[in-house]
């Protein structure tokens, strides 16, 4: 494009409004100011990039309920503007070029407290002498992961319960912390595991969570792995939106909501609603809705298999979402013809955890 030109428009059509974006620029090195005007409302977006500008005014076309008809002429790129959508062309991306529709900075991150606490590991730092902690932990690669590997059977989901009944609890960490006991693990956001979902609960094409139904191979959230009790935290303030049991196999066990405000942006509130599931039966006692939350709150811990969903792997799966859940419960997993709008609605945790991988 050419920068010479002052104004740059595009125009979006939906059913509901009209959605127009002028992208302002009078020299090449000023940050553009974008306005988009829907029906009677404006906002003023200052975005870092293109493509949060993109990101932005494809959002709000969404949640209009219409369709865009803005597209891409750059075969390189990996950002897909096609109709409805701006996303990344393929799975497992880099991080920034997933939305980021709450403009979370670094500064933000910095404020953040860990939702899991890795244990810490010394590594040289740049062939020198110097060394430096970093966190310990692996980062897996589920996409040919069978279920067979990570789900428990009922059966056995029973008799783990009836062993750690009769443990104390330091034995029962030792004991029934399933297959990577030895070490902690992250399982990344946006992953095709097309064979790792194979309970009655995916196997229902029409199982409807807030609307987002179909064969669900997509994982949209983060997984934290770590042994059976390593505690859960809340990332910052907010306050309760709900929590209870999910008891379908795969299911999220014992999950808790919370909507967090992460302050005001311009005069834009910034209100986000995460999702902490698979964690054990004590972590949703007295968890009323509305209850106050702080940064740093103890949440849970880690489930088991009889308590978690039913998943062997021990972790907290953690998702974020732009919009309130009717419960608790959101689609961790959604079809790969409904990604386009999840990866809209459920933005990336490395916004909020970092970059993990």
């Amino acid at each position: 494009q050419d920068c010479k030109t002052p104004t740059y428009s595009i125009s979006l059509t939906s059913r509901r409004c009209k959605i127009r974006l002028s992208l302002m620029i009078d020299r090449p090195t000023v940050v553009p100011t974008v306005l988009v005007s829907v029906a009677r409302h404006s906002v003023t977006i200052i975005p870092n990039t293109m493509k949060a500008v993109l990101y932005s005014v494809l959002l709000l076309n969404l949640l209009a309920g219409g369709k865009s008809e803005v597209n891409t002429d750059d075969p390189a790129s990996n950002i897909l503007v096609v109709e409805d959508h701006s996303i990344p062309r393929r799975f497992l991306s880099p991080l920034d070029d997933y939305p980021n529709s709450l403009n979370i900075t670094e500064e933000d991150r910095r404020n953040f407290h860990p939702v899991v606490k890795f244990p810490k590991i010394w590594i040289e730092d740049g062939g020198g002498n110097k060394r430096r902690k970093v966190d310990n932990y692996r980062v897996l690669d589920l996409q040919m992961t069978s279920a067979m590997d990570e789900l428990a059977s009922e059966e056995e989901r029973v008799e783990r319960r009836a062993a750690a009944a009769k443990k104390s609890w330091g034995r029962r960490k030792k004991v029934t912390g399933g297959d990577r006991l030895q070490g902690y693990a992250v399982g990344r956001y946006d992953e095709n595991r097309v064979n790792l979902y194979a309970s009655d609960m995916f196997d229902d094409a029409t199982h409807d969570i807030d609307g987002y139904t179909g064969q669900r191979t997509v994982h949209i959230g983060i997984d934290l792995d770590g042994p059976v009790g390593t505690k859960v935290f809340s990332f910052a303030n907010g306050i309760v939106h709900s929590a209870g049991y999910n008891a379908d196999l795969g299911d999220y066990g014992n999950v808790i909501v919370i909507e967090h405000d992460l302050g005001d942006v311009n005069g834009m509130e910034r209100k986000i609603w995460a999702l902490y599931g698979h964690l054990n039966d004590a972590s949703v006692q007295n968890m009323p809705p509305g209850k106050p939350i702080k940064r740093g709150d103890y949440l849970g811990r880690f489930g088991d298999v009889y308590e978690n969903g039913g998943w062997r792997i021990s972790h907290v799966h953690f998702q974020l979402s732009l919009e309130p859940p009717e419960t608790h419960d959101m689609p961790g997993v959604v079809s790969v013809e409904d990604r386009p709008r999840a990866l809209l609605q459920y933005p990336d945790p490395r916004w909020v955890l970092g970059e993990l991988y």
